[in-house]
């Protein structure tokens, strides 16, 4: 069953490329589908349109980034236990997600972050107009977080998923993209967007092996578990 998403984003090197989905703004509605694939590993599949926002980054790397209400944690794990059975909580991440941030030249209200755990990928690739982000077996951080006061995107406590990718292949088809007049308060002028804004359809998908995938099950049920934390 498809469960829902807040937010799906993919930052890339491409000054021209940022696919964007959020599901309060108009015409996008992101969810997420557990299922396994012909060699018995964890398949997680999201498929919407996408806005391609102007890459305002200063230091950009390719990574996807996908936001989820706690509710889709507890369902997404559910989903993935009946598929491949319940693994082990990720291990305790030693890495400083905010500092990335500030790092890669991200402005705006950053989150606040409680815990950061991680199981591994073997791969993940994004498909928008005959462009590729894709990477192979890198950590997927996974994040409870919470935002801070006038945060713009976040609609409360959520769990995150964070992971780096290795590469851009293609150029963009201007023959898949479509030019749309998007509600006044959803442009973002401040970081170069304007009317009428590029959309493009884009499907997104990762794969786990079945340890690590049991492993990001038992993750997002903890997380759910420890929601009241995540709200300080």
């Amino acid at each position: 069953m498809k469960r829902r998403l807040h937010v799906v984003k993919v930052p890339t090197t491409n000054k021209d490329l940022l696919p964007y989905s959020h599901f309060n703004d108009h015409e996008h509605d992101p969810f997420i589908l557990a299922r396994k694939d012909k060699n018995g590993n964890l398949e997680l599949f999201i498929e919407d349109l996408f806005k391609l926002k102007p890459n305002f980054l200063k230091r950009p790397q390719n990574r996807i980034d996908i936001y989820m209400p706690y509710i889709t944690a507890l369902e997404l794990g559910t989903d993935i236990i009946q598929l491949i059975g319940c693994g082990r909580i990720g291990e305790l991440a030693n890495v400083d997600p905010l500092a990335v941030q500030v790092a890669n030249g991200v402005r705006g209200v950053l989150p606040k972050i409680f815990e950061t755990r991680s199981v591994r990928y073997l791969s993940a690739s994004m498909r928008i107009a005959d462009v590729e982000v894709k990477g192979n077996s890198r950590p997927i951080y996974i994040d409870r977080e919470a935002p801070q006061e006038n945060h713009i995107e976040m609609a409360g406590a959520e769990v995150h998923l964070g992971m780096a990718l290795n590469s851009v292949q293609g150029s963009i088809n201007e023959a898949l993209v479509v030019e749309k007049e998007i509600p006044e308060h959803e442009v973002r002028r401040k970081n170069g967007e304007t009317n009428p804004m590029k959309k493009a359809q884009g499907q997104l998908k990762l794969v786990l092996s079945p340890v690590e995938g049991q492993n990001l099950a038992a993750t997002l049920l903890y997380y759910y578990q420890h929601q009241s934390q995540s709200v300080k």
